[in-house]
């Protein structure tokens, strides 16, 4: 999430919320932080698991890569 502190004194409000929702928006994986994307497929986050978490994935076969994957939200 940004931080208002490192933002130019400058620089406008809208300007600064538009950035905030721009980083919101991006989904992350809650195992490294790699953004997956606004609306990641099941297949792309089947993919990134296999091929960056090959070790959680194994353990984690029973899981769906949703529930593997992404943060809970609220």
């Amino acid at each position: 999430m940004i931080d208002d502190e490192n933002f130019p004194v400058q620089c406008h409000p809208i300007i600064k919320q538009k950035r905030k929702n721009d980083v919101e928006k991006v989904i992350q994986c809650k195992l490294c932080g790699t953004p997956l994307g606004k609306e990641p497929t099941t297949e792309e986050l089947e993919t990134h698991w296999k091929k960056h978490h090959n070790w959680h994935w194994e353990v984690n076969k029973g899981k769906t890569p949703q529930e593997a994957l992404l943060k809970k939200r609220i």
